[in-house]
């Protein structure tokens, strides 16, 4: 895959998986896998409904990346011109983030606790 003009991955991957992905059960992880993919989807919906349009390439070009595993889940687009448009004039991919990643980690942080608390 070519490398992505603008890309979000949902929590440092290398970093979060190898402090974490040893003491997760199976239910865990894939609950980590499907908590990251369903707020992957909605930052791409985001992110495509706040895109300017126009043409329309740069919303379509929003695309959803999952590592190999599953375990992390993002949004990026190949675009040439998405890093100047949301850097100079229409931010519409990072503050979508920053709406997401509270409720994100309120989900993991809760899923996990139910799963040690039982």
């Amino acid at each position: 895959m070519a490398e992505p003009k603008l890309a979000i991955r949902f929590l440092n991957r290398d970093e979060f998986l190898s402090k974490i992905k040893p003491r997760l059960t199976g239910g865990a992880l894939q609950t980590y896998k499907k908590i990251s993919a369903e707020t992957a989807l909605e930052l791409q919906k985001l992110t495509r409904i706040d895109a300017p349009v126009k043409t329309g390439f740069l919303r379509r070009s929003y695309e959803l990346f999952f590592d190999e595993d599953g375990a992390a889940a993002g949004v990026m687009t190949q675009c040439e011109y998405a890093p100047k448009i949301e850097f100079s004039h229409k931010p519409h991919f990072f503050h979508n983030f920053e709406k997401l990643k509270g409720p994100f980690m309120k989900k993991v942080r809760e899923a996990f606790k139910h799963m040690v608390n039982g």
